[in-house]
């Protein structure tokens, strides 16, 4: 569990580097972090998988603040990303609920903007 979580961190630092990575890498870590919102593994201590959602939000948050990672999603990527952020909104846990308005409001303030009916959307597994 912790492995999953560590490098759901790690990609979403590497993602936000001042480096040039190639669109499709992009897209592969923004498409790990939305899967990771779809954890919901759970053994003798409970809902284990709300701790990689937990992680996935916070590592949608920071790639999707940075605009030279935004500027390179296609909008059908961020809406799928601002769905699974907003599916977690109504979730049973707590701090998953919060990790999501907390995330989308830092979103909305830093101008990112999405297709609200797009993103209301989201099929959890498809879109």
């Amino acid at each position: 569990m912790e492995t999953r979580r560590y490098a759901l961190r790690s990609l979403a630092n590497i993602a936000i580097q001042p480096i040039a990575l190639a669109t499709d890498v992009i897209h592969a870590i923004v498409q790990a972090a939305i899967s990771a919102l779809s954890d919901y593994s759970t053994d003798q201590r409970g809902d284990i998988g709300s701790w990689i959602r937990i992680t996935g939000i916070a590592a949608l948050s920071q790639m999707l603040s940075v605009p030279t990672i935004y500027c390179q999603l296609d909008q059908d990527l961020v809406d799928s990303a601002i769905g699974a952020i907003v599916k977690q909104g109504v979730e049973k846990l707590e701090p998953c609920r919060s990790q999501a308005y907390t995330t989308l409001s830092q979103l909305r303030r830093s101008g990112l903007q999405w297709s609200r009916q797009e993103a209301m959307n989201f099929k959890t597994g498809s879109r």
